[in-house]
């Protein structure tokens, strides 16, 4: 199957999934738990949206400890970048993409701040690449970047492999619930 045909059966395979409210809340103390995680100062998080995992509870239990948490917004240029917010009332603006995001004038963070990147997928392989939605954003995001990143998503999303470019960033590792 090509990248395409894939972006279709996963999307399909997720809308459809049971008992994803019990598997978010063990995501997210999993996620807290982890050292990595305690041991990191600034968190970026992607805003869930659709039928990706749920990472509003998330986002609030690391305001609640104490993190600094940015989340993607995405640039008139259309090229991603990431702002800090530090309560849910900062994503107050929706982008075309139907994705919560903080308004313009919020605090840009230099990736090189960024201790951990939890980030979004449609499939996830034992290679540790993800598949997304075709635009590239964090693949361009990340490229030359040192920074940690964990993709995390439903158990139903991993394969053995996905076809990638060379493009594709792989991730440090990959958690699904």
């Amino acid at each position: 199957m090509n990248k395409k045909e894939l972006r279709e059966r996963f999307l399909s395979l997720r809308n459809c999934l049971h008992k994803k409210k019990e598997r978010e809340m063990t995501m997210v103390s999993s996620i807290l738990e982890e050292e990595r995680i305690k041991n990191s100062n600034v968190i970026s998080v992607f805003v869930s949206f659709g039928s990706e995992i749920d990472t509003l509870e998330l986002i609030s239990a690391l305001l609640d400890a104490g993190k600094r948490v940015v989340v993607p917004f995405i640039k008139k240029d259309d090229s991603m970048v990431m702002k800090e917010i530090t309560s849910f009332g900062d994503l107050s603006f929706t982008n075309k993409y139907g994705i919560k995001e903080p308004n313009s004038d919020a605090k840009e963070i230099n990736k090189k701040e960024i201790d951990v990147m939890l980030v979004p997928g449609l499939a996830f392989d034992k290679n540790n690449y993800r598949l997304g939605y075709g635009k590239g954003y964090y693949d361009k995001y990340l490229m030359g970047s040192s920074i940690f990143t964990i993709g995390i998503g439903y158990k139903e999303q991993l394969v053995d492999s996905l076809p990638t470019d060379d493009f594709d960033v792989p991730l440090s590792e990959i958690r699904l619930f």
